[in-house]
């Protein structure tokens, strides 16, 4: 990964305030602004560039001359980090472990700098290119765009892969995630995406030729939206690719230049040459705010600060604040219907409080636009500025019903209502077929279970066996999870042949066995010690595989073999690295699996558990089955979220569970999906489809819709040959 220093140091500067009480006079549509400038003390020929918002209420950004990483608190102190002359940082982003991490083309690397000013800069092996913007990835790695038509990815541990094939131009700079768990970013005259498997897909069609797309933004309507530099305009990019430029009301050579998704619904740009900032709404109304913002500063990177502010860079070394007058109603979107059955629906949205609190957010819905029925929100959005998720469950519906339901919430400053979105509830349920197995993880819980268990699901995945005979007794096919023995040695300290020749004795007295599963989670450094993620102990984990297959072909058996490809950590990076030590690594297995929660960082993507995880799988290995042998959703609700999971209601559960087993049966390559867990345990760890007591909850009934209404069974996929 090539790590080239470490260090760590604060320069602290007082400043001195400039106050700007001008309004800034926009559209008709556009709130009032104060601008206040903040003169930092820096040279002209500072260039402070892109600026975020830290984690803990800082705003950073990057300056060239002298080359640093600065900290800025809305206070007026500046401290400062000077890192190697000429590297020429540029973009910054927040990472997934609360680091701030930054590009330094000048140097060809990447950069990470704590919140404490810790610095550790990892060099350009592996980096080809001059990397310019960097954002985090919705798999937890960081990526990067370089400008010789390269995107780069690069692993909080530091690991590097580029991906150029499909990316046909060069001049990359922004990038930022989409909605769909993919990457977009700006190329040229064209916006590109890739997937984070590395696939590229370019769209030029309706971009201006050679109006030079610059940065790009999620906008709240869940489009893209895009500077053009050269152009003097904003572009709009579903995620279809279809593309909408707007130039009204933005003044002729005005450079746009950075571009966010900011408070009031809408996305925010800087004007440097214009001398501006400016703001466009989803329906692509242009105000223009120029009032105290000194002429030819030539405002550049901005961010989205607290209680509806932003903050911009100015090139000319100063940092600027914009504050936003009075509180609007929240913004609102209609999302989609998901985990849609015969009688049930979870219906989502989007609410910005627009930095007020939210005093009700709930659901309208019924069988005409009239709706009548609704239902409230999960939970309240809070008082932010920024877009939050939100959902509610609704039951009790007719079968082959077509239904409306739109997004309702109210703060101080009114209520807003979101558009009209349908959904049908199914008539009927889907005829078997061979398929997919579908079942739940009952862990260590003895077979006198089984008769219960066997009422949901129609096999299990126990934790290091000892006789299977009292759960196939009952009917249910058995995936054995071989879990251990755990280390905080890594897998090297297991014997792989002892381990082997103990598996094999197992099966032999266990011949009913569907699968076997090597090894729980072997890149989790909670069950195998501090480096389980490393490239050491993948490749140890690469040989035991080797010599389970090799024990079990000797001895004329034919399990199948299950292996690992998250680790249990979330993205794929632990099963390229296995498959990296051993390119043979398919031919000795009959399946991967995926851990595939839905973490707790954003709760409409938590509801869908990692899928993008598992697509991502898919695209490195498409022939391999993919088994996910651990997904779920705890109810502990007014608990701590979980290391894994947010909390949900039981019916919110119940609908989670029904719309991932629907969604991996639709994919044609998922051949397993295990429902974590049986029954709920602890103070918070509440998975289980029944409750401690053994009372079933609606996950245990919705589970048993999904695995007899869809084309499942228990008829064994081919193997991988």
């Amino acid at each position: 990964m090539g790590k080239v220093a470490c260090r760590s140091g604060w320069r602290i500067a007082v400043l001195s305030v400039v106050f700007a009480t001008a309004l800034a006079a926009g559209a008709a549509q556009a709130q009032a602004t104060t601008v206040q400038e903040f003169y930092t003390g820096l040279s002209i020929t500072a260039f402070p560039g892109q600026i975020v918002a830290g984690p803990e209420g800082g705003l950073w950004f990057t300056a060239h001359n002298p080359a640093r990483i600065d900290r800025f608190t809305p206070e007026g102190i500046l401290s400062e980090v000077f890192i190697a002359p000429g590297s020429n940082p540029q973009g910054i982003t927040v990472g997934p472990e609360g680091n701030l991490w930054f590009t330094e083309p000048g140097h060809e690397r990447v950069g990470r700098i704590t919140p404490a000013g810790a610095v550790t800069e990892f060099a350009s092996d592996g980096i080809t290119g001059e990397p310019e913007g960097i954002t985090t990835g919705p798999e937890g790695n960081l990526w990067f765009t370089e400008s010789n038509g390269t995107i780069g990815r690069i692993t909080p541990a530091g690991f590097v892969t580029e991906f150029s094939a499909g990316i046909t131009g060069s001049g990359l700079y922004g990038i930022t995630p989409g909605p769909e768990g993919n990457l977009w970013f700006t190329e040229g005259s064209k916006i590109g995406r890739i997937t984070p498997a590395g696939a590229v897909t370019e769209f030029s069609t309706g971009i201006t030729p050679g109006s030079e797309p610059h940065d790009i933004a999620l906008g709240p309507d869940g489009n893209l939206w895009f500077t053009e530099r050269a152009g003097g305009r904003i572009g709009r990019i579903t995620p279809e690719g279809v593309v909408t430029e707007f130039s009204s009301g933005i003044s002729p050579g005005a450079e746009p230049q950075e571009i966010i998704a900011g408070p009031r619904g809408s996305l925010w740009f800087t004007e440097r040459a214009g001398g501006r900032i400016a703001r466009i709404t989803p329906e692509g109304v242009v105000s223009e705010f120029s009032a105290g913002i000194t002429p030819g500063s030539e405002p550049a990177g901005i961010a989205a600060g607290a209680d509806s502010s932003l903050w911009f860079t100015e090139e000319t070394g100063q940092i600027a604040q914009a504050t936003l007058l009075g509180a609007p109603a929240p913004t609102v979107v209609t999302g989609a219907a998901t985990s849609v059955t015969r009688t049930a629906a979870a219906l989502h949205a989007t609410v910005d409080p627009n930095g007020s609190s939210v005093s009700d957010c709930h659901f309208e819905y019924g069988s005409s636009e009239a709706y009548g029925s609704s239902a409230p929100c999960s939970s309240l959005p809070g008082a932010g500025s920024r877009a939050v998720a939100v959902v509610a469950s609704v039951g009790a519906l007719r079968e082959g019903t077509t239904y409306h339901f739109r997004i309702v919430s109210t703060s101080g400053g009114g209520t807003s209502y979101g558009d009209d979105q349908t959904f049908t509830t199914s008539s009927a349920p889907s005829p078997p077929s061979t398929g997919m197995w579908v079942g739940v993880d009952v862990g260590g819980w003895p077979s006198s279970v089984a008769g219960d268990v066997a009422g949901a699901v129609s096999y299990v995945r126990l934790d290091t066996a000892g006789s299977i005979a009292g759960w196939t007794a009952a009917g249910l096919k058995v995936i054995n999870d071989i879990s251990g023995p755990y280390s905080s040695n890594g897998v090297s300290s297991i014997n792989a042949s002892q381990w082997a020749a103990n598996a094999v004795a197992w099966y032999d007295a266990n011949p009913e066995c569907a699968a076997i599963e090597v090894l729980n989670e072997p890149g989790n450094s909670g069950f195998w010690g501090p480096n389980a993620g490393d490239q050491e102990n993948a490749t140890a984990y690469a040989h035991l595989l080797k010599v389970v297959h090799e024990a079990f072909v000797a001895n004329g058996r034919s399990p199948k073999i299950l292996a690992s490809y998250d680790g249990g950590e979330g993205p794929t990076t632990w099963g390229e690295e296995v498959f990296s030590a051993d390119p043979n690594v398919g031919s000795y297995i009959d399946g991967i699996t995926m851990h595939s929660y839905g973490g707790t960082q954003n709760r409409a993507a938590s509801a869908l558990g990692s899928r993008y995880h598992i697509e991502a799988a898919h695209a490195q290995h498409p022939d391999i089955p993919i088994y996910v042998t651990e997904v779920g959703w705890p109810t502990a609700v007014g608990e701590p979220p979980t290391g894994d999971s947010l909390q949900w209601t039981e019916a919110e559960q119940a609908a989670n569970i029904f719309g991932f087993v629907t969604w991996a049966w639709s994919t044609g390559y998922i051949a397993d999906v295990t429902i974590f867990n049986y029954r709920d345990y602890g103070s918070n760890d509440w998975y289980g489809i029944e409750s401690a007591s053994g009372a079933h909850k609606l996950g245990y009934q919705a589970l048993h819709e999904a695995a007899t209404e869809l084309p499942l069974s228990l008829e064994p996929l081919p193997s991988v040959e």
